[in-house]
């Protein structure tokens, strides 16, 4: 025992078998995954919140509170400094490490090896070390970050696990502060504020920060996220700089290591080197990206105004409303086709807001919602729709428009308000497709015999071909 006793002479005495070995049982690495998630969450609290007598109480007692780490008081709180024991030298060390990773990051599998290993005196056991890193690593959570193969992984319990099964694959970095970088988060906190889940933050690190980010990029439209330019408040259409496109690139990649994309890439991504600049052009470029697409809307709004001769102050709803109120009777009967149709019956009611009824325009006259453009489309609305109203014009302006013309049809019949429709459309020349349409349908018809009476035949004929009219 002497032999041991010089070998091992700053070993902590822990009296706990259930934990103080290398191997623990399920049911134990659970109850100290509690322990350890209390540490990390900060929140202390007297027995750190347990209830009873269970596995996670003894451990705390026997790992903490006895050695004199944990303060179980109503006013509960971690000592870590002026500790005159064993217990105190652990924590040094550990802690000396986490202050050495601000120079180059550290592999736990070097905290494991001290802890550890004969040649350094304190022959901790593996199923305790877990703690003691944790009550280190709660006291730098906001500035540290632990990575695998290049990846960072948010501090948690089930991470202490995992890096007590392979320490040597775990990296440590501590950021190091200043006020700075601090400014820095603060603003860039301020800019993406009501993005932000309050629980990302209880891992520490920065990781909330990027997870608000990239929440506000998801919510973009198809338009916002693959846009190359910036219609401004003026409805100026601009080029986005190179900067923003990449910035926006950069937050289309689900796994960012935010450690290394807020202090290195958002920096190189706006050819800055200093982080008062960086979020200067990431504000910037927040407000092109997030403010672009309304005012694009704002930009088709004049432009449809414009095309309808729209006077003063009259809204698209008003100007839009009388276009259609001023055609002829016979133009508003005629069933055009594609988007005309759909335009016109936009038209014939057309919503109040006129953000809405835009929307609605767009998707008429490309049968894709708004959001959902490419620049080529959102440049050639104002061509598309002044050509969709140069078609109801001709149509409306031919001098026989007034009368029926020669081999066209005119159907009326009342909808389920009993209000009157008319629909007119002109006699269209049968294809060879159209001819076999004829053939099968008539066909059809003749093999349903009399298990289908006149009426009924008619009665389905004729809601079909409403949904054509």
């Amino acid at each position: 025992s002497d032999i041991v006793g010089a070998v091992y002479s700053q070993t902590p005495k822990i009296v706990n078998e259930m934990i103080n070995k290398n191997v623990i049982s399920g049911a134990i690495k659970n109850a100290r995954q509690k322990v350890v998630a209390g540490l990390l969450a900060g929140n202390y609290q007297k027995d750190l919140g347990f209830l009873g007598n269970g596995p996670e109480t003894s451990i705390l007692r026997s790992t903490l509170i006895i050695p004199g780490i944990y303060a179980n008081t109503e006013d509960a709180h971690i000592i870590t400094d002026g500790l005159q024991n064993e217990f105190g030298r652990v924590l040094a060390v550990i802690n000396a490490f986490v202050l050495r990773s601000a120079k180059n990051k550290i592999s736990f599998g070097e905290i494991y090896e001290t802890l550890t290993s004969p040649a350094y005196s304190f022959g901790l056991k593996k199923g305790v070390i877990p703690i003691y890193i944790a009550v280190i690593l709660a006291k730098h959570k906001e500035h540290i970050v632990v990575t695998k193969k290049e990846k960072e992984y948010a501090l948690s319990a089930g991470l202490l696990n995992d890096i007590e099964l392979n320490p040597d694959e775990y990296y440590i970095e501590l950021e190091e502060w200043d006020d700075g970088k601090n400014s820095y988060i603060l603003i860039l906190e301020s800019i993406f504020s009501q993005y932000i889940n309050a629980s990302d933050s209880t891992n520490g690190a920065f990781a909330y920060i990027t997870k608000a980010m990239r929440r506000w990029y998801l919510q973009m439209t198809k338009y916002e996220t693959t846009t190359k330019f910036y219609c401004n408040a003026d409805g100026k259409i601009l080029s986005l700089d190179k900067s923003v496109i990449k910035f926006r690139t950069l937050l289309s990649n689900p796994e960012i290591n935010a450690h290394e994309f807020l202090f290195d890439k958002l920096l190189k991504c706006f050819g800055v080197d200093s982080f008062d600049t960086a979020v200067v052009k990431i504000r910037d470029a927040y407000t092109q990206l997030n403010t672009s697409y309304r005012n694009q809307q704002k930009r088709i709004i004049k432009v449809i105004r414009s095309v309808f001769g729209a006077k003063n102050n009259e809204s698209v709803t008003s100007c839009i409303a009388n276009f259609y109120d001023d055609l002829k009777q016979s133009t508003k009967e005629h069933s055009f086709n594609g988007k005309i149709a759909v335009f016109l019956n936009i038209a014939k009611h057309p919503k109040n807001d006129e953000t809405a009824l835009v929307e609605d325009i767009a998707r008429a006259l490309y049968n894709l919602r708004m959001g959902d453009f490419t620049d080529d489309i959102m440049q050639s609305f104002e061509t598309e729709i002044q050509r969709v109203k140069e078609q109801i014009l001709e149509y409306n302006n031919q001098e026989q428009v007034d009368s029926l013309n020669v081999g066209s049809y005119k159907i009326i019949f009342t909808d389920a308000n009993g209000e009157e429709i008319v629909r007119q459309f002109d006699r269209a020349d049968r294809t060879e497709s159209g001819e076999y349409f004829y053939n099968a349908v008539t066909d059809n018809i003749a093999e349903f015999a009399e298990s289908i009476t006149s009426d009924e035949k008619r009665q389905i004929l004729f809601e079909i071909l409403k949904e054509l009219v």
